[in-house]
């Protein structure tokens, strides 16, 4: 059973929060607790979506989610006698981090936008939380939401609205009050006509100025690679795809968005409930049929095995993600340099790399007792700027917000010993290199939307127009090439 909920930036300074009861605790009160009990959970959550949990009473326990999209952490204080498990109470705190950025048709939510929305926030989670457990009637459907939970504008409209019609029926008669209200009854709408096509559509009828579909396909890579000699072997890699899709459509439309998957197996993908699956329950990606809920949701995530996909194929090892790598050791006089070199490939769909950054690793070979002091010295750089870490060993090759595609970047350096310096058994190398950044306009898989059509239910108007089109951005997860 859940008592209360909080949202908090990295720092863990308090955001929102909800409490359902007079007894459950604010967060100050909470955080002290959890300083004292469960100090793990202060730890920063990292780089990925982060989950964890720890008892802070004799019947209570807290749950922390870490949001990587919005870079916030979620809490929830829940009751362990009526709890249901972990799964439960993380599985709900990814599904309003969700919520809340369909609400808002937002890629990211900033701390600003909460703050000033504290109080349709607050109606969310009123409307997805039922006697301490997750709403299951529908609720959760974004479009229901804002149906209970209207934009800004008309929110402050009902509230004036609603004042009026108090100070009217405190003016007139009684007699006149039991008139006005059985004209609301008889004008009221019947159930038939509030209930709406499909549940997770609004009920009533959506009215935009123009029609518009777009489709938005996202690919996070995770690969692993192996320097042997002069070859980079994979260790291990997958990615993982997801299609969201923005729907500004009148009436009831039927869309149909077919996918060409480019001879890759996406596994069995999840699928928003929208998507209608065939009597053979056999899901096909070139033929992706739904009726859209309205507004900013997601259609499918998949996934996409490269160690079996190379088998299958045979993909060039060194240009997932239209950069490939490669670096040396031991080069000049004194075998104490070291190179990198990175090859961008030059795609016509790909106009530049967005925040591309590299980091690298150095370890001591055949070390013995003795500590090596040691810094990274740069002799060349053809772009971006090179950065040691507070770390021994470590640094950073930092590039400019863009960079052209096409181009071949190389950084050389070299190592300067302070004491302790190289040995017939003791040499410095460049062991271990991290790459991050982003592209838009090609997925790493090669996985494009061939067609978007709207199969009937669109009734298009002499001033409406119909927009439709497909985006696609490609970023790294966990990039690493190593000796």
């Amino acid at each position: 059973m859940y008592l209360s909920f909080y949202i908090t930036d990295i720092k863990n300074k308090l955001v929102f929060q909800y409490l359902l009861g007079a007894t459950a605790p604010s967060f100050k009160h909470l955080w002290t607790r959890v300083q004292s009990t469960c100090p793990q959970l202060l730890e920063d959550s990292g780089n990925d979506n982060y989950l964890d949990h720890a008892m802070v009473g004799r019947d209570l326990e807290i749950y922390k989610y870490y949001s990587i999209t919005n870079k916030l952490n979620y809490w929830c204080l829940a009751s362990t006698s009526k709890s249901k498990g972990p799964l439960d109470c993380f599985t709900f705190l990814e599904n309003m981090d969700f919520i809340l950025l369909e609400y808002f048709d937002k890629d990211k939510l900033s701390i600003k936008k909460l703050v000033n929305n504290y109080d349709r926030i607050s109606l969310i989670f009123n409307c997805c939380i039922e006697a301490g457990e997750p709403n299951v009637s529908g609720m959760l459907y974004v479009n229901k939401i804002k149906e209970a939970v209207p934009e800004r504008s008309d929110l402050s409209k009902f509230i004036s609205s609603t004042a009026h019609n108090l100070q009217q029926a405190v003016q007139l008669p009684q007699q006149r009050q039991q008139q006005l209200q059985q004209n609301q009854i008889s004008r009221g709408n019947s159930p038939v006509e509030d209930e709406g096509i499909v549940p997770w559509r609004t009920s009533k009828t959506s009215k935009h100025e123009n029609n518009e579909l777009y489709v938005d396909l996202l690919e996070t890579f995770h690969v692993v690679f192996e320097k042997k000699k002069s070859r980079l072997s994979l260790v291990n890699g997958n990615i993982h795809g997801i299609v969201d899709v923005r729907s500004y459509l009148n009436d009831n439309p039927l869309v149909s968005v077919k996918l060409n998957t480019m001879g890759n197996d996406i596994g069995i993908p999840s699928l928003h409930e929208c998507v209608e699956i065939k009597e053979d329950d056999e899901f096909s990606p070139s033929n992706i049929t739904f009726i859209p809920p309205d507004g900013k949701f997601r259609l499918l995530e998949y996934s996409v095995d490269l160690d079996f996909q190379l088998k299958k194929s045979g993909i060039r090892l060194n240009s997932i993600g239209l950069i490939s790598l490669n670096f040396q050791n031991r080069l000049g006089k004194d075998s104490d340099e070291f190179e990198l070199s990175l090859n961008i490939e030059n795609f016509k769909k790909v106009s530049q790399i967005d925040d591309l950054k590299l980091d690298l690793q150095f370890n001591v070979e055949n070390d013995d007792s003795n500590e090596v002091a040691y810094k990274i010295k740069i002799l060349r750089n053809t772009h971006g700027r090179f950065e040691n870490s507070v770390a021994m060993g470590q640094g950073q090759w930092i590039f400019d917000k863009a960079t052209a595609t096409g181009t071949v970047p190389v950084l050389r350096g070299c190592i300067e010993y302070e004491s302790g310096g190289p040995n017939d058994t003791r040499i410095i190398n460049l062991q271990t290199v991290s790459l991050n950044y982003s592209y838009v306009g090609q997925s790493a898989s090669g996985v494009y939307v061939e067609a978007i059509d709207i199969l009937s239910g669109l009734t298009i108007g002499k001033n409406t127009k119909l927009y439709k089109g497909a985006k696609y951005k490609t970023q790294t997860g966990d990039f690493q090439v190593r000796l």
